[in-house]
């Protein structure tokens, strides 16, 4: 197991968290994957956390898990393009099943690895993100406004 894991375990455990199911993988950056829920706009999004041997800690959520509709990728797109304009922190992007991903890359050499500042921008800056841009995501993949009910 690689040394950022080692660190995040010994912290889940001092703080008896166990929001996550761990993976070790066999490929070569010697990674190990960490999954869980974040629960957040009367959701659960499915979400992963990937340490390994690399100067960078990824935080991936799905944030939606079905196919966008052809029709409504552009538009779509356009909406994940604006939001990545607009925040640092987070990637959006259109997978190749046709969901929509969100990516925190977090550089840190494994000296300064620091599993409190990974659970903190979960809980303190992706919670409070999600529960404010995940409606007007979702209008956008369906092309109304949900309380409308109406296509645009």
């Amino acid at each position: 197991m690689n040394e950022k894991a080692k660190k995040f375990d010994a912290f889940l455990e001092e703080r008896n968290l166990q929001w996550f199911t761990k993976e070790e993988m066999t490929d070569e950056f010697n990674s190990v994957v960490y999954r869980g829920f974040l629960e957040a706009a009367s959701q659960r999004f499915p979400l992963f956390i990937v340490l390994d041997d690399t100067v960078f800690t990824m935080a991936r959520m799905i944030a939606v898990s079905a196919a966008v509709p052809a029709e409504r990728r552009g538009q779509v797109a356009e909406y994940l393009s604006e939001l990545n304009g607009k925040f640092k922190i987070f990637k959006y992007y259109i997978a190749e099943d046709g969901g929509v991903y969100m990516d925190i890359s977090i550089p840190s050499l494994v000296e300064e690895f620091n599993p409190e500042l990974v659970l903190y921008l979960i809980g303190q800056i992706l919670l409070p993100h999600v529960e404010e841009y995940y409606p007007q995501l979702m209008e956008k993949v369906w092309g109304r406004k949900e309380e409308e009910g109406t296509v645009n």
